[in-house]
């Protein structure tokens, strides 16, 4: 069993940018990155997960972590308006590699639950 903390992605993926963070249990951030929009209704699908890989990229190499060693994620994610959207997107954050348990959300959500 490891002793190392257990750690968090976050994605905020918007029309304009894309946002990941990596945080522990306690909230302290780790890492994040940043890069271009990440709606995969103007991005199409393999543009979305460009996007997110690329951000969350930029997150784990600051955070000194590899995707393997998280322990869940939480994505918000514009596009995401009906369950037909959440069969298109859940493959294509399965590409992500992140292991755990997972909650995808339109990023409005993401943002009301913010405060």
């Amino acid at each position: 069993m490891s002793d190392a903390p257990r750690c968090y992605l976050g994605i905020d993926a918007g029309a304009t940018k894309t946002h990941a963070l990596i945080a522990d249990a306690t909230g302290h951030v780790l890492g994040g990155g940043e890069s271009g929009p990440g709606n995969w209704e103007g991005v199409g699908l393999d543009g979305a997960y460009e996007a997110y890989a690329d951000a969350v990229g930029q997150a784990l190499r600051q955070a000194g972590l590899c995707a393997d060693e998280l322990a869940g994620a939480g994505y918000a994610l514009a596009g995401l308006d009906f369950p037909s959207d959440e069969g298109r997107l859940e493959p294509v954050v399965d590409r992500l590699g992140i292991p755990g348990p997972r909650v995808l959300v339109n990023d409005t959500y993401g943002a009301l639950r913010a405060g």
